[in-house]
């Protein structure tokens, strides 16, 4: 706000808004995240996070903050952990965030941390230490190593050993094992063999399949034991250009399931097969000597062999060989694989899961993910692992925060343990420092930035900063300055001296602002008080009067008539005797310039004509009122019947009084008023009844008259407001069986078809009524007539003639004299 001054108590004021727009979010900092350990054995916790605001730092220059959690509560299983988001919000929207994490677990040695073994039981005893438990297998399960219990330990506060994942049991009722031989054969060729010769090979083979494996079943047959011998499959490779290698894979099956069956095939199969035995592998001839295929393959011989042989299972099954019987494969439980031949099931390792049984390799848990310890049943098992700013003792959530001045960058695999220092002279601003490069060096003496640490800028001029790694500068003395940006000491603030020169005209020299400056004595303006002000600029003088400027103010020289400093005073042209005596004098701007001004009702040059107010501007009464006059120019106004007022411009409502009955509505009028009656009433007042059933307004009818409306109560077969219209009854389609309608007053009349009678001809005509059937034939009545059947003998449209039987001789002409019929 300025105030600017003159010596003749002139103001004047001018006001400047600065308005400084806030973008800067506030600072926040998190609490570390952390892990709610539960004693109880619950399935979730319910968590507050409103809990820890006392932990959380927000602070912002404007004032104050609002801190908002994401979510603000939340239900978190064991063994689960919850993200939060804290996000801190000034009062003019700019908004800052940070995270942490809640987890909830079990405290270390409980014994309901442990998940007892599908199909098994856990039995956990105290000791004296801690805890041990024992898993065990129901009957008809087992655990895949073979051993009948595992055992489980901790002491008090410390992890589980040998491990916190209990293996689940398996069933032994599974399917028994196959017998396998694995014959591999080694074949030396004539000439180059072509990769496009190995399936042409192997399809020539086949073709002889069928007959070696009877040979060979008949080979293992022993004395009433039949053995079936198959193959099952063949894998080709080359191994030089004319040296191949075919793996040939036969399943035996006994039709008495004993090991000792099964050893003696495959001794038997085992000799067979060994090219070393001479006359031995006669039987399978031609799969060891190969002839020609075409111009493209050349023919091949055996030239040695191996032979491997046993109890096999599938991909993810394991032999269960503590039995005298044919051993079976057991299914690897979920958290386990188990690769082909392979002897047991293995745990699968951190960073992987299985959530099924019977596999051969585990499944990695997704990117960012890790498992926190082996043998990871489900994918729940995959947690979050830390990095970018953030770490844990196990690598994985929750994570703390690095400390200042190190840093965590993109996770590895197992997420980060700890945190790496910065390079040497380098620092970081805040803690959680996703990558190296928020590693920075302070900023030096002389210079500064919003957080301290590069990038840098120097301090303006009149500033200094003595230390590094400052986030300010601070400001010279008032009465010094600096030589230029960037100064690194107070000393470089250096004090200002006025001079003789410094000021002219007398003009009063002061340092501050980091500069000279001159109040200057009145007269005088500019940086040095080198300007000598022109009063007279701002035209001060009135009334045509002359401005003469002078060294430290003005003069003004008036014309005749004024006078004032501003010759502003004009002297008055008004005197006692200057109007008559019924009129006031009014003094007008210039010298003998006035106004006489008549008192009311008089007119003319000197004010004694009296003004007659009715005729002067026209009758100032409305509505044909007579005007009377006054005196002293006052009149009244006497009103015509109906109006009022002063000047009888009020028209008088006559329907104040509410005139009309009925509510009906009213008109007013000049001294009059206008009833709008309701139907049926009639009058000034609507007072007099109207019959509204004069005239017959229902044709048909009787007409009924209900005050303000009539009601027509119709004839019978008539219908409408006024009865006019005749009811069409035959609309309702009341004739049935195809009979025609015609419309009746209050009525119809149906015209039947053929057969049919009554009212809607709904009955049928009985046409047997007048029994028209003679020699006591039967009358079956018809829809248009009747039908007779006649009884034997007798014949006719009513049975009327009698049929003579005679007529056909039917007696035989031996032994009869006469038919009588």
């Amino acid at each position: 706000k300025y105030v600017a001054f003159d010596f003749d108590g002139n103001v004047a004021i001018c006001e400047i808004n600065i308005t400084v727009i806030d973008e800067t979010p506030p600072l926040l900092s998190c609490p570390q995240s952390y892990v709610i350990e539960l004693v109880d054995r619950q399935d979730s916790y319910v968590v507050n996070f409103n809990e820890t605001r006392r932990r959380v730092n927000a602070s912002d220059e404007s004032g104050p903050v609002t801190v908002t959690f994401i979510p603000d509560q939340a239900t978190i299983p064991i063994g689960n952990f919850e993200n939060v988001t804290v996000v801190a919000a000034d009062k003019y929207g700019n908004k800052a965030t940070c995270y942490f994490q809640v987890a909830v677990q079990a405290t270390p040695c409980v014994d309901w941390e442990l998940k007892p073994p599908t199909n098994g039981a856990l039995n956990c005893l105290p000791g004296d230490k801690g805890l041990q438990c024992i898993a065990t297998c129901n009957p008809g399960y087992r655990f895949t190593d073979g051993e009948p219990v595992k055992t489980f330990s901790c002491e008090y506060k410390n992890p589980w050993t040998p491990t916190s994942v209990v293996p689940d049991c398996v069933s032994e009722d599974t399917q028994q094992a196959e017998y396998h031989v694995i014959a591999t054969v080694i074949y030396r060729a004539n000439g180059a063999v072509a990769p496009a010769c190995l399936p042409e090979y192997t399809h020539l083979m086949s073709n002889y399949y069928q007959q070696v494996n009877e040979i060979l079943s008949q080979r293992c047959s022993a004395v009433n034991v039949n053995m079936n011998v198959s193959f099952i499959g063949e894998k080709p490779q080359l191994l030089e250009d004319n040296l191949v290698q075919i793996d040939f894979s036969l399943v035996v099956l006994p039709a008495v399931r004993q090991p000792q069956l099964y050893d003696l095939c495959g001794s038997t199969l085992n000799l067979i097969f060994d090219l070393s035995v001479p006359y031995a592998s006669a039987v399978i001839d031609p799969l060891i000597n190969v002839s020609a295929i075409g111009n493209q393959c050349p023919p091949i011989r055996a030239l040695k062999s191996t032979i491997g042989r046993g109890f096999t299972c599938n991909v993810g099954e394991v032999l269960n060989m503590d039995t005298n019987q044919v051993p079976r494969c057991l299914h690897c439980p979920a958290g386990t694989f188990a690769g082909i031949k392979a002897k047991t099931c293995t745990y699968c390792p951190r960073g992987f899961y299985q959530d099924r049984d019977r596999q051969g390799e585990c499944i990695r848990c997704p990117l960012g993910t890790y498992t926190q310890e082996e043998g990871s049943k489900s994918l729940h098992d995959c947690v979050p692992v830390c990095g970018y700013g953030t770490y844990s003792p196990t690598g994985l959530v929750p994570c703390l925060e690095c400390p200042r001045n190190s840093y965590t960058s993109e996770p590895p695999t197992g997420g980060y343990k700890d945190c790496q220092a910065c390079p040497a002279n380098t620092y970081t601003y805040q803690p959680a420092s996703p990558n190296k490069e928020f590693c920075r060096s302070k900023c030096p003496p002389g210079q500064f930035s919003e957080t301290g640490l590069a990038p840098c800028f120097p301090c303006p001029a009149n500033f200094y900063q003595a230390q590094s790694g400052q986030t300010v500068c601070l400001p010279c003395a008032t009465n010094t300055k600096t030589a230029g940006p960037g100064a690194a000491s107070r000393d470089e603030c250096q004090a200002m001296q006025c001079t003789e020169n410094s000021c002219q005209h007398g003009g009063l020299c002061v340092p501050m602002g980091h500069t000279i400056q001159c109040f200057c004595p009145a007269g005088f303006s500019g940086r040095r008080c080198e300007i000598d002000i022109d009063e007279c600029a701002s035209q001060p003088c009135h009334n045509g009067a002359t401005c003469i400027d002078l060294p430290q103010g003005y003069r003004c020289q008036c014309k005749s008539g004024y006078s004032g400093i501003n010759c502003q005073e004009e002297k008055s042209d008004c005197r006692n005797n200057t109007c008559p005596e019924r009129a006031m004098c009014k003094d007008e701007p210039g010298i003998n310039n006035y106004t006489c001004l008549c008192r009311s009702g008089y007119t003319g040059i000197n004010c004694d004509i009296t003004i007659n107010p009715c005729t002067a501007a026209g009758n100032p009464c409305k509505n044909e009122a007579a005007c009377i006059a006054l005196q002293q120019g006052r009149y009244k106004c006497e009103c015509l019947e109906g109006w009022e007022g002063q000047h009888c411009e009020i028209n008088i409502d006559d329907c104040a009084e509410k005139p009309c009955l009925l509510g009906a509505n009213c008109t007013d009028l000049v001294a009059d008023f206008k009833c709008d009656c309701p139907t049926g009433f009639m009058g000034k007042r609507c007072q007099e009844k109207i019959d509204l059933c004069d005239g017959n307004p229902c044709k048909h009818g009787v007409c009924v008259d209900k005050f303000f409306s009539h009601q027509c109560i119709c004839d019978p077969g008539w219908t409408g407001d006024a009865c006019e219209t005749n009811i069409n009854e035959c609309n309702s389609y009341p004739c049935e069986n195809g009979g025609q309608c015609t419309d009746l007053i209050n009525g119809y009349s149906c015209t039947c078809e053929l057969g049919y009678t009554g009212k809607r001809c709904q009955h049928l005509i009985d046409d047997c009524a007048s029994e028209p059937c003679q020699n006591g034939g039967t009358c079956v009545d018809m829809l248009d007539g009747f039908a007779c059947k006649c009884r034997p003998g007798f014949v006719g449209l009513q049975c009327e003639a009698e049929i003579d039987e005679c007529l056909s001789d039917p007696c035989s002409s031996e032994g009869t004299e006469k038919c009588l019929d």
